[in-house]
């Protein structure tokens, strides 16, 4: 992909930058090493030396991408051309005034000095405006909820605090976008969801076990007590505040306690684990069915749980728009149970828990000490350019895009990472059509499900268009940035909610980039309208250039293109049918033949594991992280054989080397660069607390020794004693 040179090795800049990557994460005697066994350390021996923690590989480039946008929110307008020559091509006043929009909020975020003279008044603010919708009396603390007189007051709060879209019965559902998910049963559509609440701590594991031990728990305590005794609409003293902190805890706990048994009683789980992976169970086994039985009838809505007041969330979250006929609910039989564990509650305690709600969403964008040694931010007076661009990124994310897409992505990079999207994208089609295990029919469809399969690259071309500055510009027309950080913060959130609302309205879209954007160093699959996302930030150097080999283009970003197609044939991904739709779409047979490879998957990850700095061993998840390495294996097996088929149809002269890299083949630097782009600089501690925080993904060094113990290329390329591999799906 634009490689015109002659020469044996490649000596542009891009390749001269790739190979000082690999070259410098190489161990020094790893001529002495066996990649067969110990491939992760022979690749990744200096990147936990020169990088700070939490770093990883592929994602280090962020902070490259972070510099970049920097250097232009921090001058003028005619200045900011200076940083590249394309970054704003022309003058007009639809891209002026976007740049001073983005220019501001970064600005309003790096005042320190009037960000400290604020300090916590605008939460104290904040807290007291919310308070006044149903105030807290003292001298009533002891009252019990009571459900004729307290849930009008409930209801106010619930449509304040969602129109500034802090989330109160509204949690964040997978999948989700904003708070818009398909239709289930009609994917044209798009409907209002509402999961269960996003609480304060994930109490429970993937298995239902309560994994965090009271020490956890105490500190969550604490944490709430402290931030009352700062932030609050009366002054407590210490004990009522602790009072009040452990009830709020043991509140969300009943909750979800309650929710768990009832979700059991239905036949959706014998745990919390559907519960926090917010299921859409009910008991029977036609996923259509049991769709079907989430789409509530806005009439309906409020017969779930009147006091909590759900249809009251729903109109405040279409944001003066057109009210929906009908929302999904997920797990709708646990409402009644979420209501009745509030009004076992005193009132005081409810009231106190939403506060806590807006203390824990904005306490980040405020200066106090007191806040700071509760964890809870309180530093924004101290507030890093990293920090303003994300601040930036969560105002006005377009805007900061176009800039970014403008500085850094030319025309080639994006076609040159289209292209191999695609070619990657046939060749699972080929690996599909060659499994035997698989009916005829199964396959068919799988095949017609990759065709359909949308391949967004780099950026959005519409809602908005990342071209055109005017559409930008309408996009953005009723945000207010002002010179006030707290202000901003809640003016980006509350936009959020209206922008959100606008898009209910229109057809969902396979197109529509809500779980990426384009200077992020990550990409995803969205399995409700089978598209997936790659966009511009994950396509820069040293893994992504139009001038770098073949074999290092799809080892690094070809991986993880080939991981994202995957997905949409994983364990969770493959059951959505060819038209997005979650259906029993597989025979049995294929179904229980793919069950017995994905359980040798699950078995193989669990039986990795980490030893912590005090030398015990930790197992790994390998039922948790399923998806995910299925997903690393697939990547990794179609990106390489897309690059043997891209290698045979090249001239021989294009299939160059890097500089200093020589002792290897390019079939073993196809593997060096997969391994790279899992690097990372994590301490043995770091490593065992993200373990046990039951993350999606296994360790970065069992992706690495998981990924190349499952390939057949690799051993075949490193010349291992046994070729089969461990574990193969696709």
């Amino acid at each position: 992909m634009g490689q015109f040179q002659s020469a044996e090795v490649c000596t542009t800049p891009a390749c001269i930058q790739a190979a000082s990557h690999i070259l410098e994460n190489l161990a020094p005697n790893w001529k002495d090493m066996d990649p067969c066994t110990d491939f992760d350390k022979m690749v990744c021996h200096g990147f936990n030396q020169l990088h700070d923690s939490p770093t990883v590989g592929l994602f280090a480039q962020e902070k490259t991408n972070n510099r970049l946008l920097r250097e232009i929110l921090e001058r003028p307008y005619e200045e900011a051309t200076a940083v590249q020559p394309y970054v704003l091509r022309r003058r007009d006043n639809a891209a002026e005034h976007n740049f001073d929009m983005a220019h501001r909020a970064y600005a309003a975020c790096m005042d320190s000095d009037a960000i400290e003279a604020a300090g916590v008044k605008p939460l104290m603010d904040l807290v007291n405006r919310i308070n006044e919708q149903w105030p807290i009396e003292m001298d009533y603390a002891d009252d019990l909820f009571d459900e004729a007189d307290d849930t009008a007051g409930l209801h106010k709060v619930i449509a304040a605090l969602t129109k500034l879209n802090v989330r109160t019965w509204n949690g964040a559902p997978d999948g989700a976008r904003g708070n818009r998910k398909p239709d289930p049963i009609d994917q044209k559509k798009q409907r209002i969801i509402i999961s269960i609440p996003d609480f304060s701590l994930n109490y429970f594991d993937s298995e239902g076990r309560a994994y965090l031990d009271s020490n956890k728990t105490s500190e969550l305590k604490d944490q709430i007590a402290g931030a009352f005794r700062v932030v609050f609409p009366v002054s407590l003293n210490e004990e009522t505040a602790k009072q009040l902190a452990g009830e709020i805890v043991e509140m969300e706990i009943s909750m979800l306690r309650e929710a768990s048994k009832t979700a059991q009683d239905g036949g959706n789980s014998s745990t919390s684990a559907n519960i926090f992976a917010r299921g859409e169970g009910s008991g029977t086994t036609d996923p259509q069915e049991a769709l079907k039985k989430t789409i509530i009838p806005l009439a309906e809505l409020r017969s779930f749980a009147p006091v909590l007041g759900l249809d009251v969330l729903v109109r405040e979250l279409v944001a003066g728009g057109s009210t929906p006929d009908a929302v999904v609910v997920l797990l709708p039989a646990i409402w009644s149970t979420f209501e009745q564990a509030v009004k076992k509650q005193r009132k005081i305690v409810v009231q106190s828990w939403l506060l806590w709600k807006v203390i824990k969403q904005f306490s980040a964008n405020v200066e106090s000490n007191e806040l700071k040694n509760l964890d809870l931010g309180g530093d924004a007076g101290s507030n890093k350019y990293d920090t303003c661009v994300e601040h930036v990124d969560d105002s006005l994310r377009w805007i900061l895009d176009q800039l970014f897409v403008r500085a850094s992505y030319p025309e080639l990079t994006r076609s040159a990472a289209a292209k191999m999207a695609t070619n990657i994208r046939e060749e699972m089609k080929v690996h599909v059509e060659k499994l035997s295990w698989m009916s005829e029919e199964t396959r068919k469809r799988t095949v017609k499900k990759l065709d359909n399969m949308k391949l967004n690259i780099g950026f959005p071309e519409h809602d908005p268009d990342l071209r055109s500055s005017d559409d930008i510009a309408e996009f953005y027309s009723g945000v207010n940035i002002t010179s006030s950080f707290f202000d901003n913060a809640l003016e980006a959130l509350r936009y959020q909610l209206v922008s959100d609302a606008r898009m209910l309205s229109k057809p969902t879209s396979q197109s529509e980039w809500t779980s990426a954007y384009s200077h992020q160093t990550n990409a995803a699959y969205e399995s409700t309208v089978n598209s997936i996302f790659m966009p511009a930030g994950v396509s820069r150097p040293p893994f992504f250039h139009p001038d770098l080999p073949e074999w290092a283009l799809y080892g690094a970003l070809g991986t993880v293109i080939g991981h994202e197609i995957t997905h949409g044939l994983d364990s969770s991904g493959r059951q959505y049918d060819e038209n997005a739709l979650k259906t029993n779409w597989w025979d049995d047979k294929s179904v229980a033949e793919y069950a017995k490879r994905q359980q040798c998957f699950e078995d193989q990850y669990t039986k990795f594991e980490l030893v912590g700095p005090d030398g015990k061993k930790y197992p790994g998840n390998g039922n948790r992280t399923v998806g995910e390495n299925i997903s690393d294996a697939g990547g990794l097996a179609v990106a390489y054989d897309a690059w043997i088929k891209e290698r045979k149809s090249m001239p021989n002269t294009w299939d160059q080397g890097l500089p200093g890299l020589g002792d290897f083949t390019h079939e073993q630097l196809f593997f060096i660069l997969y391994g790279n782009v899992w690097c990372d600089a994590l301490t043995a501690q770091e490593r065992v607390e993200k373990l046990r925080g039951n993350p999606i993904h296994a360790p970065n060094l069992h992706r690495i020794l998981g990924g190349t113990a499952n390939s057949r290329a690799f051993k075949e390329a490193f010349k291992c004693p046994k070729k089969e591999p461990e574990c193969e799906i696709f």
